[in-house]
């Protein structure tokens, strides 16, 4: 009985260490990722306006760019 307490007294402190990194983990992944989801979103946006140029373009109409 004393050896499956210490058992579960061991499991227990090995899920806390675990919770702990994951947290901290997690904590940094959001500090770093939150930018470059961004920037990624920002180039995504300048592709589209690029391809919808030149397409205006290829079909022989007036482009809009620098208009705003």
């Amino acid at each position: 009985m004393l050896q499956e307490k210490l058992e579960r007294e061991k499991l227990a402190g090995d899920k806390d260490v675990a919770t702990q990194v994951h947290d901290t983990e997690s904590a940094a992944y959001k500090l770093v990722i939150g930018p470059y989801e961004r920037e990624i979103y920002v180039i995504t946006m300048i592709k589209i306006k690029i391809n919808e140029h030149c397409a205006k373009l290829a079909s022989g109409e007036a482009s809009t760019f620098g208009d705003r």
